[in-house]
């Protein structure tokens, strides 16, 4: 997946998640346990904004997934 993808797919779900957090419909379970999730993401979407790095991620999460970096100048 390239860096534009992974970026636009973050903006998504932080979209996503932020509409479910206002939501007054939803119960605070759902919101609790997405909390996390959502900072999870716009730990990725920081990682991915660095344009020195092309980044790859491989595996499955929580299977140890490695992660791949190398500069591109």
């Amino acid at each position: 997946m390239s860096q534009k993808a992974v970026l636009t797919k973050c903006e998504e779900n932080i979209n996503k998640a932020h509409k479910i957090l206002e939501n007054p419909n939803v119960n605070n379970i759902n919101k609790v346990m997405i909390s996390p999730l959502l900072e999870r993401v716009k730990k990725i979407q920081k990682i991915c904004s660095v344009n020195s790095y092309n980044l790859c991620f491989i595996g499955k999460v929580e299977i140890g997934k490695s992660t791949a970096i190398s500069l591109y100048k």
